[in-house]
């Protein structure tokens, strides 16, 4: 063995020893051009690079990737493990680069609408309003007629030798409490007319549909439905003059059973849509085929189903069942929107409102009393006035009552916001004498008149 020695000197130079192996094989140690530390005192080897693997021996530390920071790609080698995203935290927005791929709002579940102001332009759609009583029975054909029978804003049509019972039955999804029911009590296997469930829409209520105009809009509607039968059903979408159509069709895929349906469309680009207080979208299912065409597009004339629909009408077993039934812009159905009671009421009053108690009387020569006072809602136009019970009773303060049972509306001035009814019927009343119009005289709830202003 030889030793190599480096003998310190003044400058503080350090000795270094260097003991080799007794070999005639030369051995070489070449030192940096610059001042520098091959081995720190702890042993540390900071400066030694380029090292074979095969000189390395023992057990390598773990390796921490926090402290992996600017390594060479080209110096990484073989396949990484696959990345997990719950495990990607913390990524500056700045090292992200790339286009992301597209998202289709069809995959987006769970996810809360929160558009602000009011979206769904159906009246009525959870069937909780009816106004004119729940039950309206023995509806069959006059002649062809389109009549509010029980649940506000809801018609029933028909030109068939069917009878039916429409209903606001308690039975709904989760969420919703009263469905719209047509209960078949007289069949009719092949009908030849018309028979409809019809909603009709204000103008001036979609106006953002922009219905007419030219460019891409999408109108969405969505409902719940249960019927009897199952099969091909069709819901209608028409204009006030009946020559635009477009027919889409759903399924009812198990008998009795709540499902859901969602329909999307373009809007018209063509037409007439008017946008006034005037009627201008039909809203029509059809319980039975007529006037039919093919399903999907805008196109000229009155069609209402296409040749699919089932026979709701066939056998008085048969029911036919909607509720939750919202349209709005946009091309994807949204949750249902609710409305308080008091808020959906309102809206109805709008085209129909009971009215009388509580209005001031004054007596006129002979039988003649003036009834006058303002409606609850400010109506659609001018209403039609109706009588709904002819026995009512007007009281006078500190004098006995006056009772009438065969009232009649002889004259009115009504207007949007009220106006008085001059009325026939009532006895011993006294020339420019107050009374008040109460109740009817069996003591029952209710009112005496009707304002409808309906489409």
């Amino acid at each position: 063995m030889s030793d190599i020695k480096i003998q310190p000197s003044a400058t503080g130079t350090a000795t270094v020893t260097l003991t080799a192996p007794v070999t005639n094989t030369a051995r070489t140690i070449t030192f940096p051009d610059s001042t520098s530390t091959l081995l720190a005192s702890d042993g540390s080897a900071a400066n030694l690079t380029a090292i074979p693997a095969a000189n390395i021996t023992g057990t390598l530390p773990a390796l921490s990737a926090a402290n992996l920071t600017a390594i060479p790609a080209g110096n990484l080698t073989g396949t990484l493990p696959a990345l997990s995203a719950a495990n990607l935290t913390s990524i500056p927005a700045a090292n992200i680069t790339g286009t992301l791929p597209a998202i289709s709002g069809a995959s987006l579940t769970g996810v809360r609408d929160t558009t602000d102001g009011r979206k769904n332009v159906i009246i009525n759609g959870s069937m909780e309003i009816a106004q004119r009583g729940t039950t309206s029975g023995s509806l069959a054909a006059s002649g062809g007629s389109f009549n509010y029978h029980c649940l506000d804003r809801w018609v029933y049509g028909r030109n068939t030798s069917s009878v039916v019972t429409m209903t606001q039955t308690a039975d709904a999804p989760v969420g919703l409490k009263n469905c719209l029911q047509i209960d078949v009590t007289t069949a009719d296997a092949s009908p030849s007319g018309y028979v409809r469930v019809v909603h009709r829409l204000e103008g001036q209520n979609i106006i953002h549909f922009g219905m007419g105009l030219a460019g891409t809009r999408y109108i969405t509607l969505s409902f719940w439905h249960k019927h009897t039968k199952t099969g091909i059903n069709t819901v209608c979408f028409q204009n006030w003059a009946n020559n635009r159509s477009y027919v889409a069709e759903y399924t009812q895929s198990v008998s009795d059973t709540w499902e859901r349906a969602t329909i999307t469309l373009t809007a018209d680009t063509t037409g007439t849509w008017v946008n006034t207080e005037a009627g201008s979208m039909l809203l029509q299912w059809a319980l039975h085929s007529h006037t039919t065409t093919s399903a999907g597009s805008w196109e000229a004339g009155n069609k209402v189903s296409t040749s699919g629909q089932v026979n709701h009408l066939d056998s008085t077993s048969n029911y036919f069942r909607i509720t939750g039934v919202q349209m709005e812009l946009g091309s994807v159905a949204t949750d249902f929107e609710f409305r308080s009671h008091g808020e959906e009421l309102a809206l109805c009053q709008r085209y129909y409102e009971p009215f009388g108690n509580g209005w001031t009387a004054r007596g006129e020569t002979g039988s003649s009393t003036v009834f006058f006072g303002r409606f609850k809602v400010t109506k659609r136009t001018d209403p039609t006035i109706g009588v709904l019970t002819t026995n009512m009773r007007m009281y006078e303060w500190g004098v006995a009552d006056r009772d009438a049972s065969t009232v009649s509306v002889n004259s009115n001035a009504m207007r949007k916001n009220g106006g008085h009814i001059k009325c026939g019927g009532f006895s011993s009343t006294s020339t420019g004498e107050l009374y008040g119009l109460g109740y009817n005289t069996s003591g029952t709830d209710g009112e005496p008149f009707s304002a409808d202003s309906e489409l």
